[in-house]
């Protein structure tokens, strides 16, 4: 599928993780035990910068791998609008 804005997001569950989406103008420089993907409240803004967007969320895991075709791999399907979400990990 094919949105706007979508980002297919790969989660390896087991030990706690941490990653830090950044994106700007493209013109300067300028979970064990949670069981749970947090994807935190926005941080500034750009000119042109998409007010929504769509994660498509894949959990993997050795018991649960996963190719790198987001069309033939389940997910879940988040709508982020800068507000902090929680997606709970399967």
């Amino acid at each position: 599928m094919n949105y706007k804005g979508k980002i297919d997001l790969y989660v390896y569950t087991g030990a706690d993780g941490y990653f830090e989406l950044y994106e700007d103008e493209n013109v300067n420089y300028n979970y064990e035990k949670q069981k749970k993907l947090v994807i935190g409240e926005r941080e500034g803004e750009f000119d042109e910068m998409l007010e929504s967007r769509k994660f498509k969320v894949i959990f993997v895991s050795g018991n649960k791998p996963v190719g790198f075709d987001s069309d033939k791999s389940e997910g879940i399907l988040v709508e982020y609008n800068g507000k902090r979400i929680e997606v709970n990990v399967n």
